[in-house]
């Protein structure tokens, strides 16, 4: 077992680096794979999050005018 560790560091070692370039577009895609799933989860979380949140802001503001009504009603009087 100690052999086959040997030998890979030995291998690492002797390797020779990849002579590759990777360009800025590559790069700006590989930003935008990475954005694009934590983007669509945000955006679904948004989703389901709007509708309840409409209703009880709709609610509110009918209860908000309601109660504005009454109180300018009972100064009237």
């Amino acid at each position: 077992m100690p052999i086959f560790f040997i030998f890979v560091i030995t291998c690492m070692c002797i390797s020779a680096p990849a002579l590759a370039y990777i360009g800025p577009g590559l790069g700006v895609a590989a930003v935008w794979m990475a954005f694009g799933p934590v983007a669509g989860i945000g955006l679904i979380v948004a989703i389901v999050a709007y509708f309840p949140a409409r209703f009880f802001w709709k609610k509110w503001q009918y209860k908000r005018k309601a109660a504005a009504e009454t109180k300018s009603g009972d100064q009237a009087q």
